[in-house]
C-alpha cells in the first residue's frame, strides 16, 4: 500500500472517530481558537502533571480536515513534556507547510498523515488551525484567531 493510501485511511479514521473529543473534567489550561475564514471554532483543554500532558481533549465545530487534525494533535501530545512540546509542534507545522519536505510515518507517527492534504493548499490552513491554536495556548494565550 502506498503511503498516501495509508495516510488517507488514518485521516478518515480520525475524522470519523476523533480521539479525545471531549474536554477533560479536570484541566490546568484551556485555549479557544477561531478560524474565521472557515468559521471553525475549537477549544483545547489539558491537564499538566509532572511537567507532562496527562490529559487533553478538544471540542468544537469544524470541517473534516480540522477535526481529524485536532484528533491527531491531541493523540500526539499525551505524555509529552511541556518544555519540549512547543518546539516539536512548531517544527511539525513548518515541515507540513513545506511541500519539499517529506513527512515520514516512521519519524512522525500518525501525524504524518496530514501531508496527504498538501495538494490542496487551502486545506493546509484547516489542518494547521488546531496546531496553531494549541501552540498559542502553550505560550499562555487564551484565545487564537486565524
Amino acid at each position: 500500500m502506498q503511503d498516501w493510501q495509508v495516510y488517507r485511511e488514518i485521516l478518515l479514521d480520525h475524522r470519523k472517530n476523533p480521539r479525545y473529543n471531549k474536554i477533560p473534567e479536570r484541566f490546568t489550561n484551556i485555549v479557544v481558537g477561531n478560524f474565521q475564514e472557515c468559521m471553525d471554532h475549537l477549544q483545547i483543554a489539558w491537564l499538566v502533571q509532572n511537567s507532562k500532558i496527562n490529559k487533553i481533549g478538544f471540542e468544537g465545530e469544524g470541517c473534516s480536515v480540522s477535526t481529524a487534525s485536532a484528533s491527531l494533535l491531541v493523540n500526539f501530545c499525551i505524555g509529552k513534556k511541556i518544555d519540549e512540546l512547543v518546539n516539536k509542534l512548531q517544527n511539525f507545522i513548518s515541515v507540513l507547510m513545506n511541500q519539499d519536505q517529506i513527512l515520514e510515518l516512521e519519524k512522525w507517527g500518525e501525524i504524518a498523515a496530514l501531508s496527504a492534504i498538501r495538494k490542496e493548499s487551502s486545506r493546509l490552513l484547516c489542518a494547521g488551525f488546531p496546531w496553531r491554536t494549541f501552540i498559542a495556548g502553550l505560550k499562555g494565550e487564551k484565545t487564537f484567531f486565524n
